[in-house]
């Protein structure tokens, strides 16, 4: 069985955190990586290119998927109708916990 792990690479350092890219791994190497410059745009990509890539294993967030949506403003988690998780951007008034429904 082989898990695949998610993470989302940024700067953490600077008040406004610098989004690098979205990368896929096993435990010994990179699978893939997506670096359009748009998370929200590269965490679809990635999810789709997860559902073409099916593994033995599971696909799992590590915690720098969370820790980016918490330190970078303007982003949030939303659920999609078929129940899975959507990195979206949120209004400055909405606290980054906050998620809606995308359809």
């Amino acid at each position: 069985m082989t898990n695949r792990f998610i993470s989302i690479e940024y700067d953490e350092t600077s008040g406004d955190p610098e989004y690098k890219g979205i990368i896929v791994s096993d435990l010994r190497k990179t699978v893939t990586t997506i670096m359009t410059g748009d998370v929200v745009a590269d965490f679809a990509t990635m999810k789709e290119w997860c559902r073409s890539n099916p593994v033995a294993g599971r696909y799992m967030y590590s915690s720098s998927v969370d820790h980016f949506v918490f330190d970078a403003p303007g982003y949030g988690w939303s659920t999609h109708e078929d129940g899975s998780d959507q990195l979206v951007r949120v209004p400055a008034e909405q606290t980054p916990s906050a998620t809606t429904t995308v359809a």
